[in-house]
């Protein structure tokens, strides 16, 4: 499940109207993402950040 829309169940697309749509959610500044592998009760959370090109490039300057 992307920004709320299942792309993908039981190893299968679910169509790329489907794509279309999380490809939408994706473009806001914050989205889920979540993955169920159907292996059990566990669950664990995740906050990442994307670091795009320009990032690392300014970072990338910086000297200590």
């Amino acid at each position: 499940e992307i920004a709320g829309v299942t792309v993908a169940a039981k190893g299968q697309s679910t169509g790329k109207e489907a794509e279309a749509r999380a490809a939408q959610g994706m473009g806001a500044e914050e989205f889920s993402m979540v993955l169920d592998l159907g292996m059990g009760e566990e669950w664990e959370e995740v906050t990442t950040c994307d670091l795009s090109l320009d990032y690392v490039r300014i970072n990338a300057d910086y000297r200590s």
